[in-house]
């Protein structure tokens, strides 16, 4: 088990977007994966669909000792998530508290068993708090993502100025796996040259994959969804999907092993497997509705990760059907008590001409 830290003491950079969306793309390529909202702002938890009230489980009462890890947990998209609530900053300011130490975190993720994840992504705030201490004290390896700014920059060189004091006195094997950019457009003067400052002074980390401005990105955040979930053939799933695969073989290896079966790729006879699997009295339909779609891609069914990704869809362009064990036929989803563990296949039909199927 790897833990994994995205920092960049420089806000706005796409940096909690990264992390969630290279979580996704990880847990697509086959990995056991859980995040953790380190983030007051709690933006990482929102872009899960996640908004945790004052008595709800959260990061707090994890590192406070009160609750254990499964207690914390919220699962969504195969992913296990720890989130996060704006009332963890009393906890910064309260420097005689139950998290003031630097080493909380790294001790609560020392209780998890060492097989039951591959990564754990932490998510940290943009300055030297206490909480992104904890995430610099309980990583092995630090993602830096940032967008093609002058500021960004700033940050970076900051992080890497205090690393030394880090290795030094709490992680002695602390460093900067990848330097990730994001945002980026290269049509601009300021983010190309930014680009090549990174590149001179950092080539052995920076990641060739660069994640391209996407409105999909956007908008999949206020969905509550990653963007493999709302939109997995946009050119957003596909930066995230690469950068996810450069960054297992920098971790894994040359022959890393990936199971892909729910990267979004298009198998040749997926249209036609679900068309044998539904009723002949539907047959012709969907043979005319599937063949309209200009993109089909298929994910593992997750009954939770489905339901949630239900509750929190867009219902004016993604239309939900479902095929059970006991029937034929495709029906549509009017509630998420439809969902449940007699379905067969489910079917996310999206206004826009594409399909995501879950089987």
């Amino acid at each position: 088990m790897k833990i994994l830290g995205f920092c960049n003491l420089k806000g706005g950079v796409g940096k909690t977007t990264a992390c969630q969306n290279i979580a996704a793309a990880l847990a697509i390529l086959g990995r056991k994966i859980a995040v953790i909202d380190m983030d007051p702002q709690s933006n990482l938890s929102a872009g899960f669909g996640i908004t945790p009230s004052s008595d709800e489980p959260q990061v707090f009462d994890l590192l406070s000792g009160d609750m254990s890890w499964d207690e914390v947990i919220i699962r969504k998209e195969n992913i296990d998530i720890v989130p996060s609530s704006l009332n963890i900053v009393m906890a910064e300011l309260n420097h005689d508290g139950p998290i003031s130490d630097d080493t909380v975190l790294r001790e609560a993720l020392s209780q998890i068993e060492s097989d039951r994840y591959d990564y754990i992504l932490l998510d940290s705030p943009p300055q030297l708090g206490v909480f992104t201490r904890n995430v610099l004290t309980a990583c092995d390896n630090i993602i830096v993502p940032m967008d093609g700014g002058y500021y960004s920059l700033l940050g970076l060189q900051l992080l890497n100025s205090s690393l030394p004091v880090f290795r030094e006195r709490l992680n002695p094997d602390l460093a900067i796996t990848g330097i990730l950019m994001t945002n980026y457009n290269a049509r601009l003067y300021i983010a190309r040259q930014i680009y090549e400052e990174v590149k001179e002074n950092f080539s052995d980390v920076l990641f060739e994959t660069c994640i391209n401005q996407n409105v999909s990105l956007i908008e999949a955040s206020r969905m509550g969804l990653s963007i493999f979930a709302y939109s997995p053939r946009s050119r957003g799933a596909k930066c995230y999907k690469e950068a996810a695969i450069e960054l297992l073989k920098r971790l894994e290896g040359e022959n890393f092993i990936t199971d892909d079966t729910d990267s979004g790729q298009e198998s040749p006879d997926l249209k036609q497997k679900i068309i044998d699997m539904i009723s002949d009295s539907q047959k012709d339909m969907w043979a005319a509705m599937l063949g309209a779609v200009s993109e089909i891609s298929c994910a593992k069914l997750d009954i939770d990760s489905l339901k949630s990704e239900f509750d929190s869809a867009d219902r004016d362009r993604f239309t939900f059907y479902v095929l059970t064990e006991e029937g034929g036929n495709l029906a549509p989803v009017m509630n998420n008590t439809q969902i449940n563990e007699s379905i067969k296949i489910a079917l996310r039909w999206d206004e826009n001409g594409s399909a995501q199927v879950y089987m």
